[in-house]
């Protein structure tokens, strides 16, 4: 359930209704960030949907905010507090002024409620009390959701630390599971999967290899090729990871996440683990995974050798095509925009990544460039070969030594 969007399509409910029983011609409902000391609109009728703020120092709004008092105003532009700024931007004339604060179950001030302009004559107390009802429940929509906010949160940050840990036992994994996790969304999002799903999918991927917490450090940081033994040892990280995730109590629309999780070394033809899955057996989400998995792991360096080269990458997931990976969530990877593709490979330097360069990589998607890496050099635009050479310069590890060459005085260049 998406909590931000019924939240949103609660309170306009209660913005309507509230218009329609008091008979006014709008009805505004702010938020109150304390912090940066201002009202942030949440519903506003004549807006057209636009968002904006008030600061608390000025208008009725930001002296019920401040005060908590109800002002109930006869005539707007003869009441010394009103600000008639936001009436000049939008052609309107406020006459009166019905406003309340919105009070948490602490009785602190978290928003204001306000109707403006009754039709056929002046706000009541009648009205006033109609308004607290109503400012009652946009009060308790809110604050259930702030409650559901801090929690997912709060969630959020344990998952995280979690497959942090896990990476951080060999130095040389770091960052995986955040990039399996972005790869994932990215072809996700390439093949229209929906929100709920796209959540289920995020959560999975970062903590996919959960069960490694489970396998001996020697065989996970070992500097050379596995035995037969060690590799069927390290295979067992993916059914404990759903023996681990099967014990935690996952929301109704993420309780699939210990199958998906487990299941990212499945192969469509059968061949992988822990289960030996086929085809349509293995979840959708798991396929996903699996490509961005296997992706990150060929283009990143490990402790016998460094990150294959990018044409040899990208081949060996299309020629997977089929019988490692599902063909469909293969066509969806190709889809992903150049520049998006590498952000991900080198997020641990995006930082210094020149907006002009991922300009130019935005105009191929993955398969594009694919297709001109197999090319003769000769017969490619003068365009193209510029993004490859810069796909290459920030691949290869090129952007690496030029930041430490700008930490010790050089510079950093754009593509060649």
């Amino acid at each position: 359930m998406n909590t931000n969007l019924n939240t949103e399509s609660l309170l306009e409910l209660i913005a309507d209704k509230t218009r329609e029983l008091l008979r006014a011609e709008r009805c505004s409902l702010f938020l109150l960030d304390k912090e940066k000391q201002l009202l942030w609109s949440k519903v506003a009728h004549g807006m057209g949907g636009k968002k904006f703020n008030l600061t608390l120092d000025k208008g009725l709004a930001g002296y019920v905010a401040t005060t908590g008092k109800v002002v109930n105003v006869r005539d707007a532009y003869a009441n010394p507090r009103f600000n008639p700024e936001l009436d000049k931007k939008t052609d309107f004339r406020t006459r009166t002024v019905l406003c309340l604060p919105m009070k948490n179950h602490l009785g602190e001030v978290i928003g204001v409620f306000q109707v403006l302009n009754k039709r056929g004559g002046l706000f009541t107390p009648p009205d006033r009390n109609l308004l607290q009802i109503f400012s009652s429940q946009a009060a308790a929509a809110i604050e259930n959701s702030q409650l559901y906010e801090n929690l997912k949160e709060s969630f959020d940050s344990f998952v995280w630390t979690l497959a942090a840990t896990i990476d951080a036992r060999d130095p040389m994994t770091a960052g995986h599971s955040r990039r399996v996790t972005e790869y994932s969304l990215a072809i996700a999002k390439q093949l229209g999967i929906g929100k709920e799903k796209l959540e289920l999918l995020k959560y999975a991927s970062i903590l996919h290899d959960l069960g490694k917490i489970g396998v001996q450090e020697a065989v996970l940081t070992k500097p050379g090729r596995l035995s037969k033994q060690e590799y069927k040892h390290i295979q067992t990280h993916a059914a404990l990871t759903r023996k681990i995730l099967e014990r935690a109590n996952f929301q109704r629309h993420l309780k699939e996440i210990p199958q998906v999780a487990s299941s990212h070394h499945e192969r469509v033809d059968g061949e992988g683990y822990p289960e030996n899955l086929k085809g349509e057996d293995i979840p959708y989400l798991s396929r996903i995974m699996a490509i961005a998995d296997v992706f990150d792991a060929i283009t990143s360096r490990r402790h016998y050798r460094d990150a294959m080269p990018i044409k040899q990458a990208l081949s060996l997931i299309k020629e997977g095509t089929g019988t490692h990976f599902d063909p469909v969530c293969v066509e969806g990877f190709m889809k992903i925009p150049l520049n998006k593709l590498i952000k991900i490979i080198k997020s641990d330097v995006v930082s210094h990544f020149k907006e002009e360069d991922l300009k130019l990589l935005s105009n191929y998607k993955t398969s594009q460039f694919l297709e001109m890496l197999k090319k003769e050099n000769s017969s490619l635009s003068a365009e193209q070969r510029k993004a490859i050479t810069g796909f290459n310069r920030y691949y290869n590890r090129q952007i690496e030594k030029q930041i430490n060459n700008k930490e010790k005085g050089g510079k950093m260049g754009k593509f060649a």
